[in-house]
């Protein structure tokens, strides 16, 4: 008889948002459970918050951000709340997956295709913003707090992206 593996679950911050809808049913389809939250309710949550949502976990996956906004807008959702998650991840001694984004690495040269190692030159707030959550992860890492990946996504589309976007408002125009 072949038992069944443990049920896994994964800390899915931002679930509600484009990036998370994708993760959350990939995650599903996996066999994942999947425990939602809400970035913008946890940037300053309390530590206990952070633990009572860890707690019986086996990952963080962190889809929350924010690509417009202020200053004062970006860095809470792009630089606070990835200091929080990984403070949960490391109090907790769990996995953390970072969805970041290319804005990181600012323009690159026609016919180059970026690389991991490529220096990061942001050209914007959101960029520079989404690089210092991702040097907080690298940091993490390298003092061996804390197993995490930082994932530099590039043009995300697909069904259900916002109109805020360029895509997602050439979609609404032909619907």
């Amino acid at each position: 008889m072949t038992e069944s593996p443990a049920p896994r679950t994964a800390l899915l911050i931002g679930a509600s948002g484009f990036l998370g809808r994708h993760v959350a049913a990939q995650l599903r389809a996996e066999g994942w459970t999947v425990r939602a939250a809400s970035g913008a309710a946890l940037t300053d949550a309390p530590e206990a918050t952070w633990d009572s949502l860890t707690r019986g976990a086996q990952a963080i996956v962190n889809a929350a951000g924010l690509t417009a906004g202020t200053l004062p807008d970006l860095t809470r959702a792009n630089v606070l709340l990835v200091a929080q998650a990984l403070g949960a991840a490391t109090r907790a001694g769990l996995p953390l997956v970072h969805l970041s984004s290319a804005a990181e690495y600012g323009r690159t040269p026609h016919g180059h295709a970026s690389r991991e190692d490529d220096p990061a030159w942001p050209l914007s707030p959101y960029g520079a913003s989404k690089l210092a959550g991702t040097v907080l992860i690298e940091e993490a890492v390298r003092a061996g707090r804390v197993q995490a990946a930082a994932l530099r996504l590039t043009n995300p589309l697909g069904a259900g992206l916002g109109e805020g976007t360029l895509p997602g408002r050439a979609a609404a125009t032909l619907r």
